[in-house]
């Protein structure tokens, strides 16, 4: 590897710690699933490396009336067809999940001549509930500063690959895409030093939950459907999520599973999304969200279905890039 380096010194890390006690992750996952536990990381290419990073709930009447007020006139769906069982007839459950979308470097992204000069920063864990505390605002400003000091030195940032907890600790809410995300970062602010700087990310456990809850069952309420497969994540794409604001094109969630190709930096992003391989009671942020989720969703053994098709899609996906990827540098996010 060129050039690695951690954007926290000694000194930035003892007034992190005191500042609170939130956790940001770095994860960089190779052939080992090796995890590199961090504030934040930056990697600079070069040719040939490699990086992977049953009793219905309290909460059950209150999510079905706001999934129906904010979803289901858009989508056309009535409370009747809905009441029975909870699960709409025109929508199978997904058994095996099919990876739709669109690799050709969608974004836009332009590296480069020197494909040395390019590089990519690697986040995770960074949202909190409730909003950005003092923590998340001294990581973001310890980016901005790395950020603006990398192209003072002639570096190009590329993009950031968000490994998941993205928003904790249920899900985003509408109002969370601003709060945690567009003002501790700038992602739409013309003064900072990541404006317009594309964000691939992937869903964590703590994606999931109360606020989220059909990200697990999309069949149950679909708010989208490509090549009739239902789709309801918060956090996908718009093509998937027409609910999503207008101001987060730049966070890029096409699909659970996804690789993105940059050719020109001779450069390939495999998204994948491993829930489905985790301990079923680490998904959502504690017990009452998970039960949120599973019951609007018909139970666990639904919630456990969808995610294991899911995990299995994005294993068969790093099978097929390995065969078919040309890119001498592969990074692998989960």
């Amino acid at each position: 590897l060129r050039e690695a380096r951690l954007l926290m010194d000694h000194g930035d890390r003892e007034v992190m710690q005191k500042c609170c006690a939130e956790t940001f992750r770095i994860k960089a996952l190779a052939a080992g699933a090796m995890l590199m536990t961090v504030t934040l990381a930056a990697w600079f290419l070069f040719k040939g490396a490699t990086f992977t990073s049953g009793q219905a709930h309290p909460s059950l009447e209150l999510a079905q009336q706001r999934w129906q007020s904010e979803y289901g006139a858009r989508r056309g769906i009535s409370d009747e067809s809905t009441a029975a069982g909870r699960r709409p007839s025109f929508v199978p459950a997904i058994t095996k999940y099919e990876n739709y979308y669109d690799a050709a470097n969608p974004l836009r992204i332009k590296p480069w001549a020197q494909r040395s000069q390019n590089y990519f920063i690697i986040i995770g864990d960074w949202g909190k509930a409730g909003g950005p505390g003092s923590c998340q605002y001294a990581v973001a400003g310890k980016l901005q500063r790395f950020v603006k000091a990398q192209k003072q030195a002639g570096k190009h940032l590329l993009f950031i690959a968000s490994v998941g907890d993205n928003f904790y600790w249920t899900g985003v809410t509408p109002k969370a895409w601003r709060e945690d995300w567009e003002v501790p970062y700038g992602p739409n602010n013309v003064t900072s030093a990541l404006y317009q700087v594309p964000w691939l990310a992937v869903y964590g456990n703590h994606d999931f939950g109360e606020h989220d809850p059909y990200a697990i069952c999309p069949h149950v309420y679909p708010i989208g459907l490509i090549n009739k497969q239902a789709y309801s994540g918060n956090q996908l794409n718009q093509d998937r999520n027409p609910n999503r604001p207008d101001s987060t094109k730049s966070f890029w969630m096409p699909d659970y599973n996804y690789h993105y190709e940059i050719p020109e930096a001779d450069l390939e992003v495999i998204a994948v999304d491993t829930n489905g391989k985790m301990d079923p009671n680490l998904i959502a942020g504690n017990a009452k969200a998970r039960g949120i989720a599973d019951d609007v969703c018909g139970g666990r053994s639904v919630t456990e279905s969808f995610l294991k098709a899911v995990a299995k899609a994005g294993d068969d996906l790093v099978v097929e890039r390995a065969k078919k990827s040309t890119a001498s540098t592969v990074l692998i996010i989960q």
